[in-house]
């Protein structure tokens, strides 16, 4: 990330966003200011080392000046915008829709992943397959997107878009059958919160191909009709 803010800048840059958002997107500047509050009372050097917390925060600034940017521009800017930025329709999805779904609506997880974030509690292992999986995706042709809200509140590990470039949330697992059931109506129930029109929540099996997983992912992305939420398992059945 290029001129990376560092954590003796971060504070007075969330509250420079802050300001410019409560000029006209006040329920954007009251979801920044939970977090202001979040790292309002730690120090640079605490900060420095929280990493996460670091990038999350940085990510979250970069979209809302992103956002507030493109909302106001009027119709003709719109399309000359459109032309020059070339958004992936999970780009689109995420700065049309999730965004600010998620600044104007209650986000039931923040409290929860806020406090294991700064206490280094939520396991970082499953990103070694995340990114696997997005290299796969790519090297088809295929636009992935990764965002920590999508992934700390939303259960998303993913969105990507096949053929027909409609967007399609997925989350990762390896989880034991076992407990696969219970997973499952967690995730259903958050991304219906979200108001995410489409999911599959995938387990990979260890020894499973990546590359017939993403195709399997792909298939699911062009035929997969809004309103479902479904479960693949990856066999070499």
């Amino acid at each position: 990330m290029s001129n990376r803010i560092n954590a003796n800048q971060i504070k007075a840059e969330l509250d420079s966003v802050i300001a410019d958002a409560d000029n006209t997107e006040p329920q954007l500047a009251q979801k920044l200011r939970q977090l202001s509050r979040w790292i309002k009372d730690k120090k640079p050097g605490l900060l420095t080392k929280k990493r996460l917390v670091m990038d999350l925060i940085i990510e979250v600034m970069q979209d809302a000046k992103f956002w507030l940017k493109i909302k106001d521009l009027a119709p003709d800017e719109k399309i000359a915008f459109d032309r020059q930025a070339q958004l992936t329709p999970p780009e689109r999805y995420w700065y049309e829709t999730l965004f600010p779904t998620w600044f104007k609506t209650p986000d039931p997880k923040l409290t929860t992943w806020t406090k294991k974030l700064m206490a280094e509690e939520f396991p970082n292992s499953d990103r070694s397959t995340i990114s696997k999986f997005a290299n796969e995706f790519d090297n088809l042709g295929a636009p992935t997107f990764y965002r920590y809200i999508l992934d700390l509140s939303m259960a998303t590990d993913l969105m990507i878009s096949g053929q027909l470039k409609k967007s399609l949330a997925i989350q990762l697992t390896i989880s034991n059958p076992k407990v696969l059931d219970e997973k499952q109506n967690n995730w259903r129930e958050t991304l219906i919160y979200w108001d995410i029109k489409r999911g599959v929540l995938f387990s990979q099996s260890p020894d499973h191909p990546i590359e017939e997983s993403v195709k399997s992912l792909l298939e699911r992305s062009d035929s997969l009709n809004d309103g479902c939420y479904v479960v693949d398992i990856s066999t070499n059945n």
